[in-house]
């Protein structure tokens, strides 16, 4: 009786520390003190098998490259995939082709040594790719799937992708 109390206890400390509540912001602590701001509605979802299944469907063939799913953050009109990637340079994640299909369309691309971000369009589906380079070599790359082009262009612009990283202090 007493182990699922625990399990439940020790759940519940590992959520709490997962997400750190600042003023009226959430955040996600990432890592070397930057925060991942979430908006009003967003959870912080699990790296369980569906979404790690979910987010590696970007990465079908990406051969070396290693971006291991960090955070997922869902709502019911969008899913936000976080990824560190390992040894990986923003040139060679713009590089990346990712898994496509056969009416899959890069609607936008940009680039340069400190970013790169790519929205596809695929089907019914507006999908963005960002990574931007923090601190040297610290680089996050975000992931984000969603059905409304409004979404995909208000909140998963380059700008709006940017300005949710942030300093712990901020």
């Amino acid at each position: 009786m007493q182990k699922p109390l625990i399990l439940t206890v020790l759940f519940a400390l590992f959520f709490a520390a997962c997400t750190v509540q600042t003023g009226d912001k959430n955040q996600i602590f990432l890592f070397n003190g930057k925060m991942f701001n979430t908006l009003e509605g967003e959870i912080q979802g699990f790296t369980d098998s569906l979404a790690t299944h979910k987010y590696e469907q970007y990465f079908v063939d990406q051969g070396k490259m290693q971006i291991p799913l960090f955070k997922s953050i869902k709502t019911n009109e969008y899913d936000l995939f976080v990824g560190l990637p390992i040894k990986t340079s923003i040139q060679q994640l713009a590089q990346f082709k990712k898994a496509q299909t056969n009416d899959s369309l890069l609607v936008i691309f940009e680039s340069d040594h400190q970013y790169y971000y790519k929205k596809w369009k695929e089907g019914n589906s507006y999908l963005t790719e960002y990574a931007s380079q923090y601190g040297g070599n610290t680089i996050f790359f975000l992931a984000a799937q969603t059905q409304s082009e409004q979404i995909s262009n208000e909140l998963f612009s380059k700008f709006a992708l940017s300005k949710r990283i942030s300093d712990f202090n901020e």
